[in-house]
């Protein structure tokens, strides 16, 4: 999708508050996400696959193509983006990043001209929470799109109720775009033993069962931060692609700091902690849920300052980079999950949040 052309929005009412109809065919409530693309390869590969989300060493140096392993960060989005030419009377629906890419977050934005009792979302199969600030005027739904989402149009469905209890029900179309950064880096790759395939075997299990960590409260407060200082370089991109030694290439599910050993690692917003381990390919990883589906997960540390159940609050130092589990050399591969789904961490740091979110009493 080209910028120029802009999101195209279609809104759908169906409401007391409703005025007119549509004289178009409404698209689909909810678009099921494509299933990622069957595996064939050997029984040990696929278990390699799953087991490890960021899949293996993420060297800093020149790649043998000859591209460099830094990447320049992205300049943080714009959001309004107005897609209200046709919403009810009443009603303001934006979305942010400009461009929606696969594996971007997304910030849906609703504003009404009077307070909203409800109001929740669903897009691709997958439910989006909204949260209201203090006056119930304005609702902020944070959301992802998966990798493996197909491209193209896409669609929200609003469902919400009045002051008096009255349904609202409409729907935004938004476009979806294809990555276009690819980045090629052959890392070493060592086959694990029997005893260790046991071992990935059995943290696989633990680390899908922690994912499904689904909080209905929203843990985060305002814009998501940079875990390490703004000096320390990105150093490989989210969804770049890299091959491993006699395999296929795989995507890169996170983003890379090249962080000197033992540089602070700062969680980048509050939550809770629900994983805390050292594992055979992520190390020292510590996973943060932040509510709502979304969670931040820190690997290859070298010490891990915080344990399952505690509280962080945002730019606390959870941890300190290193170079354990599958690693070349030392750093920070920090990667973001919305409902299982993982998106680009620097994507979700270039959203203006709101911070006066209304708090479940």
């Amino acid at each position: 999708m080209k910028f120029s052309k802009g999101i195209t929005v279609i809104l759908t009412v169906a409401s007391l508050l409703a005025t007119c109809s549509r004289d178009k065919t409404a698209p689909a409530a909810t678009q099921q996400e494509a299933p990622p693309a069957t595996q064939q390869e050997a029984t040990k590969s696929a278990a390699l696959a799953a087991a490890s989300p960021s899949r293996a060493a993420e060297p800093t140096k020149p790649s043998a193509t000859g591209e460099t392993a830094g990447v320049t960060e992205k300049a943080p989005s714009e959001l309004a983006l107005d897609l209200t030419p046709s919403a009810p009377a009443g009603f303001k629906v934006t979305i942010g990043p400009k461009v929606i890419e696969r594996g971007s977050p997304c910030l849906f934005t609703v504003t009404s001209a009077g307070a909203l009792s409800s109001l929740s979302g669903a897009t691709m199969g997958k439910k989006v929470f909204f949260n209201p600030d203090q006056s119930r005027k304005t609702w902020y739904g944070l959301a992802g799109v998966a990798l493996e989402s197909r491209l193209g149009s896409q669609t929200i469905t609003l469902k919400g109720s009045d002051a008096g209890g009255r349904p609202v029900t409409f729907s935004a179309q938004f476009e979806i775009d294809a990555r276009k950064t690819n980045i090629r880096v052959p890392p070493e790759f060592t086959d694990p033993d029997d005893e260790e395939m046991a071992r990935i075997a059995r943290e696989a299990l633990l680390k899908r069962e922690a994912f499904k960590t689904l909080s209905d409260d929203a843990l985060w407060n305002g814009s998501f931060l940079r875990p390490v200082d703004a000096g320390i370089r990105l150093t490989a991109a989210f969804a770049g692609t890299r091959r491993f030694n006699r395999g296929p290439a795989k995507t890169h599910r996170g983003a890379d700091f090249g962080a000197p050993q033992g540089t602070p690692v700062k969680a980048i917003n509050s939550g809770r902690v629900i994983l805390a381990e050292s594992l055979f390919y992520d190390g020292n990883m510590v996973t943060i849920d932040h509510g709502q589906g979304l969670l931040s997960l820190y690997l290859h540390l070298s010490k891990m300052n915080v344990k399952e159940g505690d509280t962080v609050s945002a730019g606390q130092t959870i941890g300190a980079s290193g170079s354990t589990g599958r690693s070349s050399g030392p750093h920070l591969h920090l990667q973001v999950k919305w409902s299982g789904t993982d998106i680009d961490p620097l994507d979700l740091m270039a959203l203006k949040l709101p911070s006066n979110l209304s708090k479940s009493k």
